[in-house]
């Protein structure tokens, strides 16, 4: 008999925000695939968990893959977790559920915070329908024409940025979309948390005056895209 994966999303920044079924998972298995096993340990170091861990991140998932493969293969249960949030969306872990799969293998998700669902539920915009689009392009004219077509499209968008980067977006987002509304997150669920609502142009000039330090989920909304899908 194969192992199970459990697909674990942890905490994005308040460990208070483990489950009791993420902890009772992460307990149970025996073996951990974790996108930054440092990270991990301080979670499971938290609850007392002790565990066998194992890389996955974007450098290795082939091989590392295929080493939980042959785990699972051989009856044992893998958890796949990544640095904050649920795996495999713009973090590892794909390329092992597609490969566990294929072998049937069975693959159960314990759900769990996401940094994207967070920001669209405090974002006020229409989220009926919306795109996440991860880290955008670093190259000036590449970031233009993907945001000029998130402009064409008019669907609220969730973007990840670094804090170094955070400037660079914004003054693209006053080119191109100046009309959106944006919701800005830093640090969501963690002490200094802040959430910032207002145009493109009241954005970047409170950025200036921000010291570049933390992650940042940006929602980008458009006021008529509720009218426009209700008329469609």
């Amino acid at each position: 008999m194969t192992g199970t994966i459990f697909v674990c999303a942890t905490p994005i920044g308040n460990l208070d925000d483990a489950s009791p079924r993420l902890i009772q998972t992460l307990s149970r298995c025996p073996v951990i695939m974790a996108e930054d096993t440092r990270r991990t340990l301080k979670l499971l170091t938290h609850f007392g968990i002790k565990a066998q861990l194992f890389p996955l991140h974007i450098h290795n998932e082939s091989i590392s893959s295929n080493k939980a493969l042959q785990i699972l293969m051989m009856g044992q249960n893998i958890a796949i977790v990544s640095d904050a949030g649920v795996p495999t969306l713009a973090d590892p872990g794909q390329t092992l559920v597609d490969m566990a799969i294929n072998h049937g293998i069975k693959v159960v998700p314990i759900p769990g915070p996401s940094a994207i669902t967070t920001a669209l539920s405090v974002s006020g915009f229409f989220a009926q329908t919306f795109t996440f689009r991860n880290f955008l392009p670093r190259k000036p004219g590449a970031l233009g024409k993907v945001l000029q077509k998130i402009a064409q499209e008019g669907r609220t968008t969730v973007v990840f940025e670094s804090p170094f980067r955070m400037l660079a977006l914004l003054e693209s987002i006053c080119q191109n979309i100046p009309d959106c509304q944006l919701l800005v997150c830093k640090e969501m669920t963690k002490i200094h948390e802040e959430y910032f609502r207002g145009t493109p142009k009241e954005a970047l000039e409170r950025q200036k005056n921000i010291q570049p330090k933390g992650e940042y989920t940006v929602v980008i909304g458009f006021p008529n895209q509720q009218a426009e899908d209700e008329q469609d």
